[in-house]
């Protein structure tokens, strides 16, 4: 999911009555609206489809997430099928201009395919993942005024 979207998801999960202040609320009331940390870390593996238009081309592409650390990627434009995939440590992929066989890829896309897939999100545990989250304000969302975070 590009992160853009992912932003906006979390948006949309934050709207609602929005009565907490700290980030740390807004995190936890976010966790809790989609179930609660316990049921969200009980989810084992997802699978993601999905189909990009950009002009004439048509993308499928299919996102395979399993704990701990484990993401394929395949992608297929006009016949042309193109697989990416993460194994914890090492990314790989098989590229159609390539040998056919997976290759091993630079470390950049291993820390790529793991920040992007990981199932849990990046507001789960942000900051042992090293992220910091601030709290911007409220916006409004669909006409309803949610929390905002960065």
């Amino acid at each position: 999911m590009p992160r853009s979207m992912l932003a906006g998801l979390i948006l949309a999960l934050l709207a609602g009555p929005a009565t907490a202040q700290t980030v740390d609320e807004v995190i936890a009331r976010s966790l809790e609206a989609r179930g609660g940390l316990e049921r969200l870390t009980a989810i084992r593996s997802v699978r993601m489809t999905g189909r990009v238009s950009a002009g004439d081309r048509q993308m499928k592409t299919v996102v395979e997430a399993k704990r701990p650390a484990l993401v394929r990627v395949e992608t297929t434009a006009d016949g042309v099928r193109m697989v990416q995939g993460f194994d914890g440590k090492t990314a790989w992929g098989i590229s159609p201009m390539g040998t056919g066989r997976p290759e091993v890829l630079p470390a950049e896309a291993a820390r790529g395919l793991s920040d992007e897939f990981d199932i849990d999100g990046p507001l789960v545990d942000h900051r042992a993942k090293g992220h910091t989250v601030e709290l911007v304000g409220k916006a409004k969302v669909g006409g309803r005024e949610a929390w905002e975070i960065r």
